[in-house]
């Protein structure tokens, strides 16, 4: 903040539940708002401040700040009372947006420049999200306990998927799973079941059957930072050339995974992906026209670098952490079939740890 010269800086931040989960206002004032949600300002000199607009989010903001106050009026009302109660009306101060890809509102930046005319805002948010892409040791810890909570859900669908069970049963048990090891209720919990099964954001009220497959895509959240991987399932068996696929997809993976290391850019991977897609093919192989596409998500607070799609020649650097999503696509019978696995990693001096232990496979469960 003082190379910047920003005298504070501002730090909205919205509530646990949100879709657009905001990492920078989580990471700024160390936690994040149950009911709604609330303002920081952090002081470069002098005492920060936050305002809520639930007084109930107050017992977890005190453990971090003195000064707590309740929120009056909007969130650009809230950031200009702040301000004037700092006796701040010029000069340079820094701005985080809410970590959606607008940012902030139109109709707030436009209050903020009308009620203080003295101040140039200064955005923070590429720098925030720069800083907390390294992980420190303590983020990093509970990235694992995430990653260990996101598997053990993964075990409850294979121990509760078998013929006649109920889908929306089994995928509840998977979530309860997460809550029962002390996470958040996840945000992400997509799931698909047939005999050539897309992923939707939540499952029917349908009857599993021998014969399909299962596909998940969850996140799991511990202490508000989430980390994300994907399985497939079958129940008892499944669509032959789905074995060969998924069996070719994750020793695509694993080839990808081995090829990581600091200074590695996601183009780099993906140009990998696309080589080894018709390297890695069987010979005398049914498939045909194959085509591998690999992405980074970064796991953390939410919005964490770093990311296939808003950076794709940033240089991979110890101590960031991201799920390491691989997806082949090919024609198999006259058909277009594809397989996905993901799992969360993280960059070490040397290379590339997983943060999981499950073996990466489709699992064939039931039938015995």
């Amino acid at each position: 903040m003082e190379r910047t010269g920003v005298a504070c800086l501002v730090a909205p931040t919205l509530p646990s539940g949100t879709p657009a989960r905001d990492g920078n206002g989580a990471y700024l004032l160390g936690f994040v708002p149950r009911e709604s949600w609330g303002v920081g300002v952090l002081m470069t000199a002098g005492e920060s401040s936050v305002s809520l607009e639930a007084p109930t989010d107050a017992v977890q903001a005190e453990l971090w700040f003195d000064d707590v106050q309740p929120a009056h009026g909007g969130i650009a009302q809230t950031i200009v009372d702040l301000l004037r109660s700092k006796g701040i009306s010029s000069g340079h101060v820094g701005l985080t947006d809410l970590g959606d890809e607008q940012g902030l509102a139109t109709a707030t930046i436009r209050v903020l420049t009308a009620r203080l005319p003295g101040v140039e805002w200064v955005p923070f948010s590429d720098q925030l999200r720069a800083i907390r892409a390294i992980k420190s040791p303590e983020e990093l810890a509970l990235l694992s306990g995430a990653a260990q909570a996101l598997e053990r859900s993964f075990d409850r669908v294979a121990e509760l998927a078998r013929p006649r069970a109920s889908e929306l049963t089994t995928w509840a048990a998977a979530v309860a799973e997460q809550v029962r090891l002390g996470c958040d209720p996840p945000l992400r919990a997509r799931w698909g079941s047939g005999a050539r099964p897309e992923l939707l954001a939540r499952p029917t009220h349908g009857t599993l059957a021998r014969g399909m497959m299962i596909l998940t895509d969850f996140e799991a959240i511990l202490g508000g930072y989430g980390a994300r991987g994907s399985q497939a399932f079958a129940v008892e068996a499944c669509d032959p050339i789905y074995v060969d696929l998924f069996a070719w997809t994750v020793e695509l993976w694993r080839h990808l995974f081995e090829r990581i290391r600091p200074g590695v850019v996601v183009a780099d991977l993906q140009r990998a992906a696309e080589t080894l897609a018709s390297e890695l093919m069987p010979t005398n192989s049914h498939f045909a026209s194959p085509a591998a596409s690999v992405s980074l998500d970064g796991c953390g607070l939410g919005d964490d670098a770093p990311s296939s799609g808003a950076l794709p020649d940033e240089p991979l650097a110890p101590g960031m952490v991201f799920a390491l999503d691989v997806e082949l696509r090919v024609v198999g019978a006259g058909r277009p079939y594809r397989a996905a696995w993901a799992d969360p990693v993280t960059i070490t001096a040397t290379g590339a740890a997983r943060l999981g232990t499950r073996e990466p496979s489709l699992r064939i469960i039931g039938g015995g």
